[in-house]
């Protein structure tokens, strides 16, 4: 009887045991990921940013392919700082989830990064903001009924935004605080005009200097005193044709952005604080317990050494439990991993994407965090199989030592 209901706790103990794993498996991996801003930060670092730009790049009908690659470079040049300042927002969020900070100060948090004046001036001197604000001046001019004589002036509009560039991108840097201070509601509404004086200026000395390279017919034989003379009325006189059309100020308003994107802004961000106050007390009582499941653990292991007297056969009753959950556990991710590279590659590589199938690159991507995801359990259940076969090798090895007899020697008297 006392043999039956030894067998029976250690049977009790070794379930208990093996469903404390299964469930510890769990939330380690849930710990060590989802719940872990490292975890996260470095998943950011690892997607392919450039790839997808140049997918959404490729996508642009209205951009010549110049264009195009300045705007890819753009990526490549913005691409630390952006998964720089993405970490930092990441661990901010999680300083809340994880208890570190009272709320979740997402407004502050965008300020604190993406929409901080640095991130934005970085933005703005890497971006090729002559070859964008040309391309639409283009647009615009070849709109407009340009006189023959004067269409040669379309080809200096690049360069002329090329060397006002400094002066725009310091006119785009003054402008940037308001327009970060509307959308996230600090401002009812913005005003900022950009003066293309500079380009104007540059435009005209094009032509200038066209006139005096290439005078017209009449003027071909005038000495060059006579055509220094005559160039600033007849460039003033036929310039204006062109420059009515070009636009000297540019105004950027509210309307521009839409009147309605930061109402549409701030519920975004009301509605993931909500899901963040929502999900806060979950974290904190998942930490809560998953300390007491180490606990349990532990206790559990101490129960079946207890009731075992003896560490053949707590060895040989933890080993059965770690093989089991070792080799289900191990055996699953193995069978998952086939399945990814079987299966979801496959479907993910005729996925539709910005422009056609999606990247090799990101297919590459998505695969790794899966793998990321699961690899603590991967680890854990291969520790776990490891030490169970350790523990069946010492329940068959170890030797039971005899227990040592005390002779009691009898005092002779001698007679």
């Amino acid at each position: 009887m006392k043999t039956a209901l030894k067998w029976l706790a250690l049977t009790i103990l070794s379930i208990l045991l093996f469903v404390s794993l299964t469930v510890f498996g769990v939330a380690l991996t849930a710990k060590t990921t989802v719940l872990d801003s490292r975890f996260v930060s470095k998943e950011i670092n690892k997607f392919p940013m450039t790839v997808v730009g140049k997918e959404w790049t490729d996508s642009m009908t209205d951009f010549e392919p110049e264009i195009k690659s300045a705007i890819n470079q753009t990526i490549i040049d913005m691409e630390p700082k952006l998964k720089q300042d993405l970490g930092s927002a990441t661990n901010q969020v999680y300083d809340y989830l994880l208890g570190k900070k009272p709320s979740p100060e997402i407004a502050k948090t965008l300020s604190d990064t993406i929409f901080s004046n640095d991130f934005v001036y970085t933005l703005i001197e890497k971006s090729p903001v002559a070859a964008i604000a040309s391309n639409e001046v283009l647009k615009q001019l070849h709109e407009q009924k340009i006189p023959q004589e004067w269409q040669f002036l379309l080809d200096y509009v690049p360069s002329a935004f090329a060397d006002a560039e400094p002066d725009i991108k310091d006119q785009l840097k003054k402008a940037a605080q308001p327009i970060i201070d509307y959308l996230l509601g600090k401002n009812k509404a913005f005003q900022i005009t950009l003066d293309l004086q500079p380009v104007y200026e540059s435009l005209k000395n094009s032509a200038i200097q066209e006139f005096l390279q290439n005078p017209p017919a009449e003027l071909s034989d005038v000495s060059p005193e006579l055509l220094s003379e005559a160039v600033d009325q007849y460039v003033n006189q036929n310039f204006q044709q062109v420059l009515n059309d070009f636009p000297l100020l540019v105004t950027i308003d509210q309307t521009n952005i839409g009147n309605d994107t930061p109402a549409n802004v701030k519920k975004s961000i009301s509605e993931v604080e909500a899901r963040l106050i929502e999900f806060q007390p979950a974290v904190h009582l998942f930490q809560t317990y998953y300390i007491w499941l180490i606990v349990l653990i532990v206790v559990l292991i101490a129960g079946i050494a207890a009731i075992s007297h003896s560490i053949k056969l707590a060895a040989r009753v933890l080993a059965v439990v770690s093989l089991l959950y070792g080799i289900i556990n191990y055996g699953g991710i193995l069978v998952c991993k086939w399945a990814i590279n079987s299966y979801l590659v496959p479907s993910l590589q005729n996925e539709p994407f910005v422009s056609g199938t999606m990247p090799p690159d990101m297919v590459s991507f998505i695969r790794q965090v899966i793998y990321d995801f699961i690899s603590p359990l991967h680890v854990f259940s291969l520790v776990v199989l490891v030490a169970g076969a350790l523990l069946l090798v010492v329940s068959f090895v170890y030797k039971t030592r005899a227990p040592e007899i005390t002779e009691d020697k009898s005092t002779e008297t001698q007679v």
